[in-house]
């Protein structure tokens, strides 16, 4: 049977312990960057739209010949 000192035994629980705040770390990441990929995407479609409604109303003042 190994024995550990107390010191070994502290470093070991921070290593677990960092290694759980990493995992978090990394799923809080990962979260924010899904909601940034989201918010990137409505912010594209919204902007595709004002662009698209801009472009038919130059088309129709041109149709109209203004």
């Amino acid at each position: 049977m190994e024995y550990k000192t107390l010191r070994e035994r502290i470093e070991e629980q921070a290593v677990s312990n960092n290694d759980l705040s990493q995992k978090e770390i990394d799923k809080d990441l990962e979260d924010t960057l899904q909601i940034l990929k989201e918010l990137s995407d409505e912010s594209a479609l919204y902007s595709t739209s004002n662009l698209m409604r801009e472009l038919q109303i130059i088309r129709n003042g041109y149709e109209k010949g203004e």
